[in-house]
């Protein structure tokens, strides 16, 4: 009896090794495939990358809305609002500007924003809202 298990094991043996070198074997000479995700968002539409500026009177009223007691820091949104945004292209920045740009001729209104992002730094509330209000919306 004990002939007749040696070439069963055997056998079993060469079947096992056969069979754990054959998963190494297929996955090893697989081409690279994508993952199945990449097929779901096939069919999505990439979104725009170019963001709506603001109107001047947008970006007023959204600094009014920040113009709260207590005033929030101004390096934030209100200084991107008013430097990236107002009185400046934005160029150094993200490459477009937040809202469109007070005029260049508009020496009060561009005077009104300066002054506002001082007095927004010395975190005087009534002050900040005194300049905005000074901003003309009109080109």
């Amino acid at each position: 009896m004990r002939s007749k298990l040696l070439p069963l094991f055997m056998a079993v043996a060469v079947v096992v090794a056969l069979a754990s070198e054959f998963p190494v074997a297929a996955f090893a000479n697989q081409p690279n495939v994508k993952p199945a995700t990449a097929a779901k968002q096939k069919g999505r539409k990439p979104k725009s990358n170019k963001a709506r500026k603001l109107t001047i009177q947008e970006c007023k009223d959204r600094l009014l809305t920040l113009a709260t007691d207590p005033l929030p820091l101004y390096e934030g949104e209100p200084e991107k609002l008013i430097n990236e945004g107002l009185t400046w292209d934005g160029t150094g920045g993200e490459g477009r500007p937040k809202c469109d740009l007070l005029p260049t001729t508009d020496h009060a209104s561009r005077l009104a924003a300066f002054t506002a992002a001082k007095c927004w730094r010395e975190k005087n509330t009534q002050c900040v809202q005194a300049e905005l209000g000074k901003i003309s919306t009109t080109p």
